[in-house]
Protein backbone atom coordinates (compact mmCIF):
# COMPACT_ATOMS: atom_id res chain seq x y z
CA UNK A 1 0.00 0.00 0.00
CA UNK A 2 2.85 2.35 0.87
CA UNK A 3 4.56 1.66 -2.46
CA UNK A 4 1.35 2.40 -4.36
CA UNK A 5 0.91 5.68 -2.52
CA UNK A 6 4.55 6.57 -3.10
CA UNK A 7 4.26 5.81 -6.84
CA UNK A 8 1.08 7.90 -7.16
CA UNK A 9 2.73 10.78 -5.31
CA UNK A 10 5.76 10.55 -7.60
CA UNK A 11 3.53 10.62 -10.69
CA UNK A 12 1.64 13.63 -9.34
CA UNK A 13 4.89 15.48 -8.69
CA UNK A 14 6.06 14.68 -12.22
CA UNK A 15 2.72 15.92 -13.58
CA UNK A 16 3.02 19.18 -11.64
CA UNK A 17 6.56 19.66 -12.97
CA UNK A 18 5.30 19.12 -16.55
CA UNK A 19 2.73 21.89 -16.07
CA UNK A 20 5.34 24.19 -14.48
CA UNK A 21 7.69 23.76 -17.45
CA UNK A 22 5.19 25.53 -19.72
CA UNK A 23 2.63 27.20 -17.42
CA UNK A 24 1.40 29.72 -19.98
CA UNK A 25 0.87 27.14 -22.72
CA UNK A 26 -0.75 24.70 -20.26
CA UNK A 27 -3.27 27.24 -18.96
CA UNK A 28 -3.96 28.53 -22.48
CA UNK A 29 -4.71 25.01 -23.72
CA UNK A 30 -6.77 24.39 -20.56
CA UNK A 31 -8.82 27.49 -21.34
CA UNK A 32 -9.22 26.33 -24.95
CA UNK A 33 -10.53 22.97 -23.74
CA UNK A 34 -12.98 24.67 -21.34
CA UNK A 35 -14.25 26.97 -24.08
CA UNK A 36 -14.60 23.97 -26.39
CA UNK A 37 -16.76 22.26 -23.77
CA UNK A 38 -18.94 25.36 -23.69
CA UNK A 39 -19.19 25.29 -27.49
CA UNK A 40 -20.22 21.63 -27.74
CA UNK A 41 -23.84 22.67 -28.30
CA UNK A 42 -22.76 24.31 -31.56
CA UNK A 43 -20.91 21.20 -32.72
CA UNK A 44 -17.62 23.08 -33.01
CA UNK A 45 -16.49 22.10 -29.51
CA UNK A 46 -16.81 18.40 -30.32
CA UNK A 47 -14.27 18.89 -33.13
CA UNK A 48 -11.68 21.23 -31.64
CA UNK A 49 -11.91 20.14 -27.99
CA UNK A 50 -10.35 16.67 -28.45
CA UNK A 51 -7.66 18.19 -30.66
CA UNK A 52 -6.72 20.67 -27.92
CA UNK A 53 -6.46 17.72 -25.50
CA UNK A 54 -4.06 16.04 -27.92
CA UNK A 55 -2.06 19.26 -28.21
CA UNK A 56 -1.80 19.34 -24.42
CA UNK A 57 -0.60 15.73 -24.37
CA UNK A 58 1.93 16.53 -27.09
CA UNK A 59 3.31 19.50 -25.16
CA UNK A 60 3.66 17.40 -22.00
CA UNK A 61 5.37 14.47 -23.79
CA UNK A 62 7.77 16.90 -25.45
CA UNK A 63 8.50 18.57 -22.11
CA UNK A 64 9.30 15.20 -20.51
CA UNK A 65 11.33 13.65 -23.36
CA UNK A 66 12.76 16.72 -25.06
CA UNK A 67 11.42 15.49 -28.43
CA UNK A 68 8.38 17.05 -30.11
CA UNK A 69 6.11 14.47 -31.75
CA UNK A 70 5.10 15.28 -35.33
CA UNK A 71 1.39 15.74 -36.01
CA UNK A 72 0.32 12.76 -38.10
CA UNK A 73 -2.94 11.00 -38.83
CA UNK A 74 -2.44 9.16 -35.52
CA UNK A 75 -3.33 12.43 -33.77
CA UNK A 76 -6.73 12.36 -35.46
CA UNK A 77 -7.27 8.83 -34.16
CA UNK A 78 -6.15 9.94 -30.71
CA UNK A 79 -8.65 12.82 -30.84
CA UNK A 80 -11.39 10.35 -31.82
CA UNK A 81 -10.66 8.25 -28.72
CA UNK A 82 -10.68 11.38 -26.54
CA UNK A 83 -14.03 12.40 -28.03
CA UNK A 84 -15.53 8.94 -27.47
CA UNK A 85 -14.41 8.74 -23.83
CA UNK A 86 -15.59 12.28 -23.07
CA UNK A 87 -18.98 11.60 -24.71
CA UNK A 88 -19.47 8.45 -22.59
CA UNK A 89 -18.65 10.24 -19.33
CA UNK A 90 -20.56 13.40 -20.32
CA UNK A 91 -23.69 11.49 -21.39
CA UNK A 92 -23.65 9.53 -18.14
CA UNK A 93 -23.14 12.71 -16.13
CA UNK A 94 -25.89 14.50 -18.07
CA UNK A 95 -28.41 11.73 -17.45
CA UNK A 96 -27.42 11.43 -13.80
CA UNK A 97 -27.46 15.20 -13.19
CA UNK A 98 -30.87 15.67 -14.81
CA UNK A 99 -32.24 12.49 -13.29
CA UNK A 100 -31.00 13.00 -9.73
CA UNK A 101 -30.14 16.70 -9.55
CA UNK A 102 -32.50 19.66 -9.21
CA UNK A 103 -34.57 20.11 -12.37
CA UNK A 104 -34.46 23.88 -12.80
CA UNK A 105 -37.14 23.89 -15.51
CA UNK A 106 -39.88 22.14 -13.57
CA UNK A 107 -41.53 21.97 -10.18
CA UNK A 108 -38.29 20.82 -8.54
CA UNK A 109 -36.85 24.31 -9.08
CA UNK A 110 -37.75 25.42 -5.57
CA UNK A 111 -36.41 28.68 -4.24
CA UNK A 112 -35.19 27.28 -0.93
CA UNK A 113 -31.79 25.54 -0.87
CA UNK A 114 -31.57 21.77 -0.65
CA UNK A 115 -31.00 20.35 2.85
CA UNK A 116 -27.48 19.00 3.30
CA UNK A 117 -28.53 15.31 3.49
CA UNK A 118 -30.54 15.62 0.26
CA UNK A 119 -27.76 17.59 -1.46
CA UNK A 120 -25.17 14.97 -0.46
CA UNK A 121 -27.46 12.12 -1.54
CA UNK A 122 -27.97 13.63 -4.99
CA UNK A 123 -24.29 14.38 -5.40
CA UNK A 124 -23.52 10.82 -4.33
CA UNK A 125 -25.89 9.34 -6.92
CA UNK A 126 -24.48 11.54 -9.68
CA UNK A 127 -20.90 10.81 -8.64
CA UNK A 128 -21.56 7.07 -8.44
CA UNK A 129 -23.01 7.03 -11.95
CA UNK A 130 -20.05 8.94 -13.34
CA UNK A 131 -17.63 6.64 -11.48
CA UNK A 132 -19.07 3.64 -13.38
CA UNK A 133 -18.59 5.48 -16.69
CA UNK A 134 -15.03 6.43 -15.76
CA UNK A 135 -14.34 2.83 -14.78
CA UNK A 136 -15.63 1.69 -18.16
CA UNK A 137 -13.16 3.88 -20.05
CA UNK A 138 -10.24 3.16 -17.66
CA UNK A 139 -8.60 0.56 -19.96
CA UNK A 140 -8.42 3.20 -22.72
CA UNK A 141 -6.79 5.89 -20.56
CA UNK A 142 -3.36 5.68 -22.21
CA UNK A 143 -4.59 5.02 -25.78
CA UNK A 144 -4.44 8.69 -26.97
CA UNK A 145 -0.95 9.02 -25.49
CA UNK A 146 0.18 5.83 -27.23
CA UNK A 147 -1.04 7.17 -30.59
CA UNK A 148 0.57 10.58 -30.11
CA UNK A 149 3.83 9.11 -28.84
CA UNK A 150 4.18 6.02 -31.05
CA UNK A 151 1.68 6.37 -33.90
CA UNK A 152 -0.23 3.31 -35.11
CA UNK A 153 -3.90 2.41 -35.21
CA UNK A 154 -6.72 2.61 -32.69
CA UNK A 155 -6.93 -1.15 -32.05
CA UNK A 156 -3.24 -1.46 -31.27
CA UNK A 157 -3.28 1.60 -29.03
CA UNK A 158 -6.31 0.29 -27.10
CA UNK A 159 -4.76 -3.10 -26.32
CA UNK A 160 -1.42 -1.53 -25.44
CA UNK A 161 -3.20 0.86 -23.11
CA UNK A 162 -5.03 -2.07 -21.49
CA UNK A 163 -1.74 -3.92 -21.11
CA UNK A 164 -0.11 -0.98 -19.36
CA UNK A 165 -3.17 -0.62 -17.11
CA UNK A 166 -3.10 -4.33 -16.24
CA UNK A 167 0.61 -4.21 -15.40
CA UNK A 168 -0.14 -1.34 -13.03
CA UNK A 169 -2.76 -3.41 -11.19
CA UNK A 170 -6.48 -3.23 -11.95
CA UNK A 171 -7.55 -1.51 -8.74
CA UNK A 172 -4.62 0.88 -8.75
CA UNK A 173 -5.31 1.89 -12.35
CA UNK A 174 -9.02 2.35 -11.64
CA UNK A 175 -8.13 4.57 -8.67
CA UNK A 176 -5.76 6.60 -10.85
CA UNK A 177 -8.43 7.06 -13.53
CA UNK A 178 -11.04 8.15 -10.99
CA UNK A 179 -8.71 10.62 -9.29
CA UNK A 180 -7.51 12.11 -12.58
CA UNK A 181 -11.04 12.65 -13.90
CA UNK A 182 -12.45 14.04 -10.68
CA UNK A 183 -9.44 16.29 -10.23
CA UNK A 184 -10.30 17.88 -13.56
CA UNK A 185 -14.02 18.18 -12.71
CA UNK A 186 -13.64 18.96 -8.99
CA UNK A 187 -14.29 22.73 -9.27
CA UNK A 188 -17.62 22.11 -11.04
CA UNK A 189 -18.75 19.41 -8.59
CA UNK A 190 -17.83 21.41 -5.49
CA UNK A 191 -19.33 24.72 -6.60
CA UNK A 192 -22.53 23.06 -7.85
CA UNK A 193 -23.10 21.40 -4.46
CA UNK A 194 -22.32 24.60 -2.55
CA UNK A 195 -24.66 26.71 -4.70
CA UNK A 196 -27.49 24.15 -4.53
CA UNK A 197 -27.13 24.03 -0.75
CA UNK A 198 -26.48 27.72 -0.04
CA UNK A 199 -28.63 29.50 -2.62
CA UNK A 200 -31.72 28.48 -4.54
CA UNK A 201 -31.65 25.24 -6.52
CA UNK A 202 -32.29 27.00 -9.82
CA UNK A 203 -28.90 28.72 -9.45
CA UNK A 204 -27.00 25.40 -9.72
CA UNK A 205 -25.95 26.03 -13.38
CA UNK A 206 -24.47 29.36 -12.28
CA UNK A 207 -22.25 27.46 -9.88
CA UNK A 208 -20.99 25.37 -12.78
CA UNK A 209 -20.33 28.53 -14.76
CA UNK A 210 -18.35 30.02 -11.89
CA UNK A 211 -16.12 26.93 -11.78
CA UNK A 212 -14.89 27.24 -15.37
CA UNK A 213 -11.88 29.51 -14.60
CA UNK A 214 -10.57 27.00 -12.06
CA UNK A 215 -10.91 24.17 -14.58
CA UNK A 216 -8.34 25.87 -16.83
CA UNK A 217 -5.84 24.80 -14.15
CA UNK A 218 -7.24 21.44 -13.02
CA UNK A 219 -7.62 20.07 -16.58
CA UNK A 220 -3.91 20.51 -17.51
CA UNK A 221 -2.91 19.12 -14.10
CA UNK A 222 -5.08 16.02 -14.52
CA UNK A 223 -3.81 15.45 -18.05
CA UNK A 224 -0.21 15.88 -16.88
CA UNK A 225 -0.76 13.27 -14.17
CA UNK A 226 -1.97 10.84 -16.85
CA UNK A 227 1.03 11.66 -19.05
CA UNK A 228 3.44 11.07 -16.16
CA UNK A 229 1.85 7.67 -15.42
CA UNK A 230 2.13 6.68 -19.09
CA UNK A 231 5.76 7.76 -19.44
CA UNK A 232 6.66 5.72 -16.38
CA UNK A 233 5.31 2.55 -18.06
CA UNK A 234 5.93 2.98 -21.78
CA UNK A 235 9.26 1.12 -21.61
CA UNK A 236 7.16 -2.06 -21.29
CA UNK A 237 6.09 -1.71 -24.93
CA UNK A 238 8.05 -2.92 -27.95
CA UNK A 239 9.26 -0.53 -30.60
CA UNK A 240 6.51 0.11 -33.20
CA UNK A 241 8.45 -1.62 -36.01
CA UNK A 242 8.69 -4.87 -34.03
CA UNK A 243 4.97 -4.70 -33.19
CA UNK A 244 3.95 -4.40 -36.84
CA UNK A 245 5.70 -7.70 -37.67
CA UNK A 246 3.66 -9.78 -35.19
CA UNK A 247 0.58 -10.31 -37.34
CA UNK A 248 -3.19 -9.68 -37.11
CA UNK A 249 -5.63 -10.84 -34.42
CA UNK A 250 -8.32 -13.45 -35.34
CA UNK A 251 -11.48 -11.78 -36.62
CA UNK A 252 -13.78 -13.67 -34.26
CA UNK A 253 -11.83 -12.35 -31.27
CA UNK A 254 -11.87 -8.81 -32.69
CA UNK A 255 -15.64 -9.07 -33.21
CA UNK A 256 -16.23 -10.34 -29.67
CA UNK A 257 -14.12 -7.66 -27.99
CA UNK A 258 -15.61 -4.93 -30.20
CA UNK A 259 -19.09 -6.08 -29.19
CA UNK A 260 -18.10 -6.04 -25.51
CA UNK A 261 -16.96 -2.44 -25.87
CA UNK A 262 -19.70 -1.07 -28.12
CA UNK A 263 -22.83 -2.76 -26.69
CA UNK A 264 -22.83 -0.88 -23.33
CA UNK A 265 -22.14 2.39 -25.16
CA UNK A 266 -25.08 1.74 -27.49
CA UNK A 267 -27.27 0.89 -24.48
CA UNK A 268 -26.26 4.18 -22.85
CA UNK A 269 -27.09 6.05 -26.06
CA UNK A 270 -30.55 4.43 -26.12
CA UNK A 271 -30.99 5.44 -22.49
CA UNK A 272 -30.21 9.01 -23.52
CA UNK A 273 -32.73 8.84 -26.36
CA UNK A 274 -35.40 7.60 -23.97
CA UNK A 275 -34.82 10.74 -21.88
CA UNK A 276 -35.77 12.81 -24.95
CA UNK A 277 -39.21 11.18 -25.23
CA UNK A 278 -41.93 13.19 -23.42
CA UNK A 279 -43.64 11.57 -20.46
CA UNK A 280 -47.38 10.96 -20.42
CA UNK A 281 -49.63 12.99 -18.09
CA UNK A 282 -49.95 11.61 -14.55
CA UNK A 283 -53.00 9.51 -13.71
CA UNK A 284 -54.34 11.64 -10.87
CA UNK A 285 -56.60 14.61 -10.30
CA UNK A 286 -55.41 18.21 -10.57
CA UNK A 287 -54.02 19.94 -7.46
CA UNK A 288 -56.27 22.45 -5.60
CA UNK A 289 -56.79 25.81 -7.28
CA UNK A 290 -59.22 28.07 -9.07
CA UNK A 291 -61.29 26.27 -11.69
CA UNK A 292 -61.26 28.28 -14.91
CA UNK A 293 -62.90 25.78 -17.25
CA UNK A 294 -64.98 22.64 -16.69
CA UNK A 295 -66.34 21.36 -19.99
CA UNK A 296 -67.76 18.09 -21.21
CA UNK A 297 -66.68 17.10 -24.70
CA UNK A 298 -69.58 15.73 -26.74
CA UNK A 299 -68.32 16.35 -30.27
CA UNK A 300 -65.30 14.77 -31.95
CA UNK A 301 -63.42 18.08 -31.98
CA UNK A 302 -63.43 20.87 -29.42
CA UNK A 303 -61.49 24.11 -29.01
CA UNK A 304 -61.14 25.60 -25.52
CA UNK A 305 -59.57 28.99 -24.86
CA UNK A 306 -58.25 29.54 -21.33
CA UNK A 307 -59.53 32.93 -20.05
CA UNK A 308 -57.03 35.82 -19.79
CA UNK A 309 -54.29 33.81 -21.52
CA UNK A 310 -53.13 32.96 -25.02
CA UNK A 311 -53.44 29.24 -24.23
CA UNK A 312 -55.74 27.12 -26.38
CA UNK A 313 -56.63 23.51 -25.57
CA UNK A 314 -57.84 21.47 -28.55
CA UNK A 315 -59.45 18.04 -28.35
CA UNK A 316 -59.44 15.72 -31.37
CA UNK A 317 -60.93 12.40 -30.29
CA UNK A 318 -58.26 10.82 -28.10
CA UNK A 319 -55.75 13.58 -28.83
CA UNK A 320 -55.19 16.68 -26.69
CA UNK A 321 -53.17 19.58 -28.11
CA UNK A 322 -51.97 22.64 -26.21
CA UNK A 323 -51.13 25.83 -28.13
CA UNK A 324 -50.10 29.29 -26.99
CA UNK A 325 -50.20 32.47 -29.08
CA UNK A 326 -50.64 32.41 -32.82
CA UNK A 327 -47.85 30.02 -33.75
CA UNK A 328 -48.48 26.35 -34.52
CA UNK A 329 -45.18 25.42 -32.84
CA UNK A 330 -45.83 27.39 -29.64
CA UNK A 331 -46.99 25.55 -26.52
CA UNK A 332 -46.68 21.94 -25.44
CA UNK A 333 -48.21 20.67 -28.68
CA UNK A 334 -49.75 17.19 -28.93
CA UNK A 335 -49.52 15.40 -25.57
CA UNK A 336 -48.55 11.72 -25.37
CA UNK A 337 -51.69 9.65 -24.82
CA UNK A 338 -52.17 7.76 -21.58
CA UNK A 339 -55.99 7.55 -21.56
CA UNK A 340 -57.63 4.50 -23.13
CA UNK A 341 -60.47 6.12 -25.11
CA UNK A 342 -61.82 9.41 -26.47
CA UNK A 343 -61.65 12.40 -24.11
CA UNK A 344 -64.98 13.01 -22.35
CA UNK A 345 -64.25 16.02 -20.15
CA UNK A 346 -61.60 18.73 -19.77
CA UNK A 347 -61.00 20.97 -16.75
CA UNK A 348 -58.46 23.76 -16.37
CA UNK A 349 -57.42 24.74 -12.84
CA UNK A 350 -55.09 27.61 -12.00
CA UNK A 351 -52.73 27.46 -9.01
CA UNK A 352 -50.46 30.55 -8.88
CA UNK A 353 -48.72 30.78 -12.26
CA UNK A 354 -49.34 27.16 -13.24
CA UNK A 355 -52.37 25.82 -15.10
CA UNK A 356 -53.40 22.19 -14.52
CA UNK A 357 -55.31 20.53 -17.36
CA UNK A 358 -57.38 17.54 -16.25
CA UNK A 359 -58.47 14.94 -18.80
CA UNK A 360 -61.27 12.48 -18.05
CA UNK A 361 -61.76 9.43 -20.26
CA UNK A 362 -63.60 6.18 -19.50
CA UNK A 363 -63.84 6.92 -15.74
CA UNK A 364 -60.09 7.55 -15.51
CA UNK A 365 -58.55 10.94 -14.67
CA UNK A 366 -55.21 12.32 -15.86
CA UNK A 367 -53.63 15.74 -15.53
CA UNK A 368 -50.68 17.74 -16.78
CA UNK A 369 -49.38 21.15 -15.73
CA UNK A 370 -48.34 24.00 -18.01
CA UNK A 371 -47.02 27.52 -17.54
CA UNK A 372 -48.28 30.77 -19.04
CA UNK A 373 -46.48 30.01 -22.31
CA UNK A 374 -48.29 26.71 -22.66
CA UNK A 375 -45.20 24.59 -21.92
CA UNK A 376 -45.36 21.58 -19.62
CA UNK A 377 -43.72 21.96 -16.20
CA UNK A 378 -44.27 18.35 -15.09
CA UNK A 379 -42.24 16.73 -17.88
CA UNK A 380 -38.84 16.49 -16.16
CA UNK A 381 -35.99 14.22 -17.27
CA UNK A 382 -36.37 12.35 -14.00
CA UNK A 383 -40.03 11.64 -14.76
CA UNK A 384 -39.21 10.56 -18.30
CA UNK A 385 -36.57 8.11 -17.10
CA UNK A 386 -38.86 6.75 -14.38
CA UNK A 387 -41.61 6.24 -16.94
CA UNK A 388 -39.60 4.81 -19.83
CA UNK A 389 -36.75 2.95 -18.10
CA UNK A 390 -37.61 -0.02 -15.83
CA UNK A 391 -35.50 -0.33 -12.70
CA UNK A 392 -34.09 -3.66 -13.86
CA UNK A 393 -33.01 -2.10 -17.16
CA UNK A 394 -31.12 0.71 -15.44
CA UNK A 395 -29.41 -1.74 -13.07
CA UNK A 396 -28.51 -4.03 -15.98
CA UNK A 397 -26.83 -1.21 -17.91
CA UNK A 398 -24.95 -0.08 -14.79
CA UNK A 399 -23.87 -3.67 -14.14
CA UNK A 400 -22.47 -3.95 -17.68
CA UNK A 401 -20.40 -0.82 -17.15
CA UNK A 402 -19.16 -2.15 -13.81
CA UNK A 403 -18.24 -5.58 -15.19
CA UNK A 404 -16.41 -4.14 -18.17
CA UNK A 405 -14.55 -1.71 -15.92
CA UNK A 406 -13.34 -4.64 -13.82
CA UNK A 407 -12.81 -7.28 -16.53
CA UNK A 408 -12.44 -5.35 -19.80
CA UNK A 409 -8.77 -4.68 -19.17
CA UNK A 410 -8.18 -8.39 -18.55
CA UNK A 411 -9.79 -9.24 -21.89
CA UNK A 412 -7.72 -6.71 -23.83
CA UNK A 413 -4.44 -7.01 -21.93
CA UNK A 414 -3.32 -10.39 -23.39
CA UNK A 415 -3.37 -8.85 -26.87
CA UNK A 416 -1.35 -5.92 -25.58
CA UNK A 417 1.08 -8.36 -23.97
CA UNK A 418 1.84 -9.74 -27.44
CA UNK A 419 3.13 -6.26 -28.28
CA UNK A 420 5.30 -6.04 -25.15
CA UNK A 421 9.07 -5.67 -25.24
CA UNK A 422 9.71 -8.56 -22.86
CA UNK A 423 7.75 -11.48 -21.44
CA UNK A 424 5.30 -11.73 -24.35
CA UNK A 425 3.15 -14.90 -24.07
CA UNK A 426 2.58 -17.47 -26.78
CA UNK A 427 0.15 -16.21 -29.40
CA UNK A 428 -2.38 -19.05 -29.02
CA UNK A 429 -2.29 -18.74 -25.23
CA UNK A 430 -2.91 -14.98 -25.38
CA UNK A 431 -5.81 -15.39 -27.81
CA UNK A 432 -7.42 -18.09 -25.66
CA UNK A 433 -7.11 -16.00 -22.50
CA UNK A 434 -8.55 -12.94 -24.21
CA UNK A 435 -11.43 -15.02 -25.62
CA UNK A 436 -12.29 -16.43 -22.18
CA UNK A 437 -12.52 -13.00 -20.57
CA UNK A 438 -14.43 -11.61 -23.54
CA UNK A 439 -17.00 -14.41 -23.27
CA UNK A 440 -17.30 -13.78 -19.51
CA UNK A 441 -18.22 -10.15 -20.22
CA UNK A 442 -20.60 -10.93 -23.11
CA UNK A 443 -23.74 -11.92 -21.09
CA UNK A 444 -23.66 -8.64 -19.20
CA UNK A 445 -23.33 -6.46 -22.30
CA UNK A 446 -26.04 -8.47 -24.09
CA UNK A 447 -28.30 -7.77 -21.11
CA UNK A 448 -27.42 -4.07 -21.32
CA UNK A 449 -28.29 -4.02 -25.02
CA UNK A 450 -31.67 -5.65 -24.32
CA UNK A 451 -32.29 -3.14 -21.52
CA UNK A 452 -31.52 -0.26 -23.90
CA UNK A 453 -33.97 -1.57 -26.48
CA UNK A 454 -36.68 -1.93 -23.84
CA UNK A 455 -36.04 1.62 -22.61
CA UNK A 456 -36.35 3.18 -26.03
CA UNK A 457 -39.46 1.23 -27.03
CA UNK A 458 -41.41 1.17 -23.78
Amino acid sequence: MASVTSSATSELRTGVSLVRMHPGISIALGAAIVLSLCAVCTGLGAIVGPWFVCELYGVQIAAATGIARPRTSAWIRAAAIVLATVVIVALTGWLAALGFGPDVATADAAEEPLPWPEALRRVGLITGSVILAVGFIAPFLYAPLVLIDRGGRIGGAVVESAWLAWRSGVLRHLALTFVVFFLQLSPALITAMIVARTFERAATPLGLLGALPLMTITIPLGQAWTTAAYLERRALLAVPRAVQARGPVPRTLVALLSFDVLAPVLALAMLGLSALRPSTPAESDAPPGTTLIDREVHEERARIVVPDTTITVMVEGRELIVRAGDGEADGAGRLPRAWPSAIERVRVVRARDVYAITIEANDRVFHTRIDGAGMRVDDSIRRRLEQHVPTWALLTILAAFLVFGLLGGRALAPLGALRAEVGAPERAEAYARSMRWGLAIAPFVVGALIAGVVSITR
